[in-house]
């Protein structure tokens, strides 16, 4: 755990970030502590709750840390002395709402609902005493409170944002993270889930909890039921154990009601959506919908949002007619939504029924001459956005003009914001800023009138990667309080994270901003590789490795900050890597190597993770390995594909094609199969296996999850005459190619060898098109009747010529 103890006077960061209004009232108050010393005490009713308990937990540990002094906390009457008072759940505070005041030489810190006493709390040792919590790993600014006089107060504060969340599963996995979510007024609970690849049946919340984390039932304003997302299939499920509902797990409809689900362009009865014009229908959800509520009493949010697949929902007539009255994709659910809060408001008046505006081809858009009652809550997923502008640039007024709009038809708005794209999955983020677009974001969305925000925020943090800390910090700080400027918070932040560093470190996001505000490529959540190439200037990538080159020597004497610097350096070093024959191209100057890159970024990025990840819980040190695996395969990929130019294409299939139509790639490993050098191979390297059943055919399966495509599209069956142990193309054919695209050569049943993920070809608004061309290498009597060769495969390098780059 990181900290700094500053010794002037501990109002004096609130007084920055909030206009001094404590300042001046330190002179007249009353000793909280004097010379490392206090005689007050901690003081909750008989039979506190484990919230209540945590509350006082968390301003026990604070107040010791900052001045020296005990304070003990107490639980029954409060009696006489001087107290600091703890109440939950005040009867005249609303859910959320907190009272700080002084009554004579006693504190009381009181709140509504769950959440409103952690508000309480944290908001004294914020606004009051100077704490402030920088990072999920500890870093926070600890003030001076040896000495220290409490003001007179009276404060009754809610925050114009009701619901409040970021980050899922990966920050409750750190009991440390997660304190930092509620430190900063967090205040809907993402459920503990298992992390990618962990056993499930292993994983258990207690093997989280100790005194310092929260409790199961602690701080949660909205208590969301599971399933959380894309639930139609969850009620009304087509086969047995398709519903994540346990009630429903054994039913299954399509084979005896195909009329209740889509029918799709072809006049087809298939599993995409549900037909909500079907009566049958929507009475057997109700009563499904009914029965999760039941089984479930603790919970008072539940999710009716449609299944996560792009296209019409549904192309029978009524469906169609509704699409044409309400002018929105998204008609249909909407009015069964409309129809179901309408008849859950009497039945069970505690719930709220959470739905999505997802897409602008299905529910972004608001329906015309609709309207829902209050116990609907609209979540405002805007994937469709680009990701380099806010909401007030050109590409993304449509989406700000839509979200204006659900405010005149639906009271409850949630804005869910996909704050980074997902080019490296959660591995990291792409050096792109993207920091004031964040900022921005939030003050816009308050101003349409939403009522809370979910922000999406996986990209980089398992390794704290590029500026993820410092947009966690700062949405923390705004969905606070939208209307701070955000320009102080992040120079505070800089100055607290990098020291020497923060002056160049604001100069190179600043510049990385620029660059995103002037281009004119779209930017999507799951931006290619490829997408990247207008933002890195070969120049401006030189120049930039320059900066953290100065800032690493001059934070070397300070390991802490010099990590910090280094983790923010992990997305550019990524990225010169991927395209480094163009950079010492167009740069030749740049003094870096391909070697050097690789190390720097693995040695980098494998501390990130080993200090995320509790080393305590098997599971997810597994995760770990498996993360660190992933990295180090791509920068092994990546270090041969980029160390050299290859061999030279054959001119007499390659001759004639337009160079900048070309893609070369270098494949991965899967399998068994392993990378070795070979000195006939393209770049030095191969990946080679002599260890499956060989033989034909070889299959060629292309894959992209986002379009559900998982296919064979060739087959290899005879070798190229005379080529045994010789590498030769084999032309696959042509395709379509989609940000996702994935390509797999393997041998029959799925034993895989080698795969590319050539998602960079890719071009938004073109012709994606493409030829496949493969390098093989083949050896052996199972190729090559006769050979007395071992049997072997070997792949140098994997081709993608586009049809067009128009």
């Amino acid at each position: 755990m990181r900290h700094c103890v500053k010794s002037i006077p501990s109002v004096f960061f609130a007084f920055l970030l909030a206009g001094g209004a404590a300042l001046g009232t330190q002179a007249a108050g009353l000793p909280l502590c004097s010379s490392g010393k206090t005689d007050y005490r901690i003081v909750l009713p008989e039979n506190a709750s484990e919230n209540l308990r945590y509350a006082a937990h968390e301003l026990k540990i604070h107040l010791e840390e900052a001045s020296g002094a005990a304070f003990p906390v107490t639980e029954g009457t409060t009696g006489s002395g001087r107290q600091i008072v703890l109440r939950e759940k005040d009867p005249s505070l609303k859910i959320g709402e907190f009272l700080i005041r002084t009554e004579g030489d006693k504190l009381l810190l009181s709140g509504g609902g769950e959440s409103g006493i952690h508000h309480a709390v944290h908001d004294f040792l914020e606004s009051d005493c100077g704490y402030i919590w920088y990072d999920a790993r500890g870093g926070k600014r600890v003030p001076d409170l040896r000495n220290f006089k409490l003001p007179e107060l009276d404060r009754r504060k809610s925050y114009p944002l009701f619901l409040r969340s970021m980050t899922p599963d990966y920050f409750f996995h750190r009991p440390e993270a997660h304190r930092f979510l509620y430190r900063n007024g967090m205040n809907l609970k993402i459920r503990l889930m298992p992390l990618p690849g962990m056993d499930k049946t292993a994983f258990h919340f207690e093997n989280f909890q100790n005194e310092e984390i929260l409790p199961v039932n602690g701080v949660n304003d909205l208590r969301q039921a599971a399933p959380a997302g894309h639930t139609l299939f969850d009620y009304i499920p087509d086969a047995p154990k398709k519903s994540r509902i346990k009630a429903f797990k054994t039913k299954g409809y399509f084979k005896e009601h195909p009329e209740w689900f889509s029918l799709d362009e072809n006049g087809r009865r298939v599993v995409r959506q549900l037909c909500f014009s079907n009566p049958a229908l929507r009475a057997e959800f109700k009563k499904n919908f009914y029965e999760h509520i039941r089984s479930t009493p603790s919970k008072n949010s539940f999710s009716v949002t449609a299944f996560d697949f792009p296209g019409e929902f549904c192309c029978c007539g009524e469906c169609r007619a509704a699409v044409a009255k309400y002018k929105t994709k998204g008609a249909p659910i909407f009015l069964f939504v409309k129809e179901l809060a309408e008849a859950a408001e009497k039945d069970f008046p505690q719930i709220k029924i959470c739905t999505y505006a997802y897409r602008k081809e299905q529910t972004e858009v608001p329906p015309k001459g609709l309207t829902f009652p209050d116990n609907v809550i609209l979540e405002f997923w805007p994937i469709d956005d680009d990701m380099s502008k806010a909401w007030d640039g050109r590409t993304n007024a449509e989406t700000y003009r839509n979200l204006t709009e659900w405010r005149k038809c639906c009271r409850n708005v949630v804005l869910g914001y996909y704050v980074n794209p997902w080019t490296f999955g959660t591995m990291t983020v792409p050096p792109f800023g993207n920091v004031r677009r964040c900022a921005k974001d939030i003050a816009l969305a308050r101003k349409a009138g939403v009522s809370g925000c979910n922000f999406s925020h996986p990209v980089g943090v398992p390794g704290m990667t590029g500026f993820t800390e410092l947009q966690s910090y700062l949405m923390a700080r705004l969905m606070r309080d939208p209307g701070l400027d955000a320009d102080p918070l992040i120079d505070d932040f800089m100055n607290f994270e990098y020291g020497p560093a923060a002056p160049l470190m604001k100069t190179y996001l600043s510049e990385l901003e620029d660059v995103a505000a002037k281009t004119d490529v779209f930017v999507k959540w799951n931006a290619t590789v490829g997408t990247w190439k207008p933002f890195l200037r070969s120049r401006d990538v030189v120049r930039w490795q320059g900066y953290f080159d100065r800032m690493e020597g001059l934070t070397a004497a300070t390991p802490e900050i010099n990590f910090s610097v280094r983790r923010v350096r992990i997305p550019l070093d990524l990225m010169t890597l991927r395209f480094f024959r163009r950079i010492k191209k167009e740069v030749p100057e740049y003094g870096s190597d391909v070697a050097e890159l690789g190390t720097r970024i693995k040695s980098s990025f494998h501390q990130a993770t080993a200090a995320f990840y509790p080393e305590r819980v098997v599971q997810i040190k597994k995760h770990k390995a498996n993360h660190d695996k992933t990295l180090d395969r791509m920068v092994d990929k990546l270090v041969i594909q980029e160390g050299g130019e290859p061999v030279a294409l054959p001119p007499e299939i390659f001759g004639k094609i337009d160079p900048a139509l070309i893609f070369e790639f270098f494949p991965e490993p899967m399998g068994s199969t392993e990378q070795i050098r070979d000195g006939g191979a393209a770049w030095g390297h191969t990946m080679f296996n002599d260890k499956e059943k060989q033989g034909f055919p070889i299959q060629i399966l292309e894959a992209d999850r986002s379009r559900r495509l998982w296919e064979i599209i060739a087959e290899i069956h005879v070798p190229k005459a005379g080529m045994e142990g010789k590498y030769c193309f084999y032309n696959i054919g042509e395709t379509s190619i989609t940000p996702g695209y994935e390509v797999r050569l393997l041998f029959e049943r799925y034993r895989y060898l080698f795969h590319i993920f050539p998602g960079e070809v890719w071009m938004p608004g073109t012709d994606d098109t493409v030829t496949i061309y493969i390098s093989l290498k083949l050896t052996g009597p199972k190729y090559y009747p006769g050979s007395k060769e071992k049997n072997s495969i070997a792949c140098d390098r994997i081709v993608i010529v586009r049809k067009t780059n128009d």
